[in-house]
């Protein structure tokens, strides 16, 4: 598990962030955590990059967005790839700190 931040990796956190709002984890009314902590071994940096790359629709889509536009959207690279698999690990279990 790893932690993320705002600071450290702040396209990584919009996304978990537009996952917390999307359903529900998060209520608007509520502060956002200072941190998520994600289920991910390797180096963040190679997923924070690869979600940098993305333009903005293909942001929100990635993970907000149906299942078969994500997978085509993360058939396009290993590390988008990864990162789809990162981003439903941690909404499938992922908590915040």
């Amino acid at each position: 598990m790893q932690v993320v931040t705002k600071g450290a990796y702040p396209t990584l956190y919009s996304l978990l962030e537009a996952i917390s709002y999307d359903n529900g984890m998060v209520n608007r009314e509520q502060p956002l955590p200072a941190s998520f902590l994600v289920p991910y071994q390797d180096d963040l940096r190679s997923l924070e990059t690869a979600a940098e790359d993305l333009d903005g629709p293909d942001r929100i889509t990635l993970c907000c967005g149906e299942e078969t536009d994500q997978r085509a959207i993360s058939a396009r690279s290993p590390e988008l790839t990864a990162l789809h698999d990162m981003l439903n690990a941690w909404f499938d279990g992922g908590d915040n700190v």
